[in-house]
C-alpha cells in the first residue's frame, strides 16, 4: 500500500478484527495469526480499491456503447 491513510485503515482494521476474532484459547502463534490477519485485510482492501476502478471503466464503456447503439448522428439536431 502506498497511501499512509490506506496503512493506517488497514493496522485499525486489524486490531479491531484481532479483539472480535481471537480464538478463546491463546493461539500457537500470536505474531503469526495478526500477520495472516492483516495479510488478508490488506489484500481485501486492494481488492475493493481495484473493483471500484473497474466499475468506473464500466459505467463509461456502457455510456459508450449506449451511444453507438442511438447511430450516428443522432442527438445532433440543431447542431449542424
Amino acid at each position: 500500500m502506498r497511501d499512509k491513510e490506506d496503512v493506517e485503515e488497514c493496522l485499525n482494521d486489524t486490531c479491531l478484527k484481532a479483539w472480535n476474532t481471537i480464538p478463546p484459547k491463546r493461539p500457537q502463534s500470536l505474531l503469526a495469526y495478526l500477520g495472516r490477519v492483516t495479510r488478508n485485510g490488506a489484500l481485501n482492501m486492494v481488492r475493493d480499491q481495484n473493483r471500484q476502478k473497474r466499475a468506473g471503466d464500466q459505467y463509461t464503456t456502457s455510456l459508450d456503447e449506449i451511444g453507438e447503439l442511438r447511430g450516428p448522428g443522432a442527438g445532433r439536431a440543431g447542431r449542424d
